[in-house]
This record gives structure tokens, C-alpha cells and sequence, in this order.
């Protein structure tokens, strides 16, 4: 659900000084046992549709271009690695699966606030 991951991103525009640099990764997550090296062009155009509404949003929130954006195609776990690297905090949103599913599943959210470098802020959907 997009609403709840803006959320999020919403808080971090908010909270986030002036000066501040933000970046919002969004990751498009393509299933890895179907594609070692996902391109957009494989997937008939579903990956511009969900570009386009990420974009919406975060237009929505940010209108004034403020947040550097990257929407990528791996998982969420994979491209908060490779961004917590270069980050004061990071801030995510929870998706709201519960404890059972998330448990079965991995939370993104357990995960960072269990192995980040940086400090992490979990923002639930309001």
C-alpha cells in the first residue's frame, strides 16, 4: 500500500532541517528467482506505472523537488544497505503485515532497527 510508505516520506520532508540532504530510495522489488539482472523492459510496462505513481506521491509530499530520488529495482533490504552507507538516519515506514506475517515473511523494519549502522525511525501509517 503506497499510502503507508509515504508516510514515511512525508515525516522525513517534515522533520528533516532545511539544509538537510534527503534522499528517498523507492524499491521496486522483482521477484530474484525470475531474473538475475531485472529490466524495466522485461515487464511490460508495470515498472512505469509504478514509477508514476511513486512519483505522484512524492510530488505530493514534496513538491519543491527537495529529496534526491531513486527508485530501483531490487529489494528493500538490499537498497537500504547500500544507502544506510551514506546516511545520518534512516527512516522507514511500516507495511503493515502484523507480527505473523512478518515474521514468516522478514520485516524490513526488524531488520534494520536490529542490524543498522545509522540510527533508524520507523513511521507508522497515520
Amino acid at each position: 500500500d503506497l499510502s503507508r510508505r509515504v508516510c514515511a516520506r512525508a515525516w522525513t520532508t517534515e522533520f528533516a532541517d532545511r539544509e538537510a540532504a534527503v534522499r528517498v530510495i523507492t524499491a521496486i522489488d522483482i521477484a530474484p528467482w525470475l531474473d538475475d539482472a531485472p529490466r524495466p523492459d522485461r515487464y511490460g510496462g508495470q515498472v512505469e506505472t509504478a514509477e508514476r505513481r511513486i512519483t505522484s506521491a512524492l510530488d505530493a509530499i514534496d513538491p519543491d523537488g527537495r529529496a534526491k530520488r531513486s527508485i530501483v529495482l531490487e529489494g528493500a533490504r538490499q537498497a537500504l544497505a547500500e544507502a544506510e552507507q551514506a546516511a545520518d538516519l534512516v527512516v522507514v515506514g511500516t507495511r503493515g503485515h502484523g507480527r505473523i506475517t512478518a515474521g514468516l515473511l522478514g520485516s524490513v523494519s526488524s531488520w534494520l532497527l536490529h542490524d543498522s549502522t545509522v540510527p533508524v525511525v520507523v513511521v507508522p501509517s497515520r
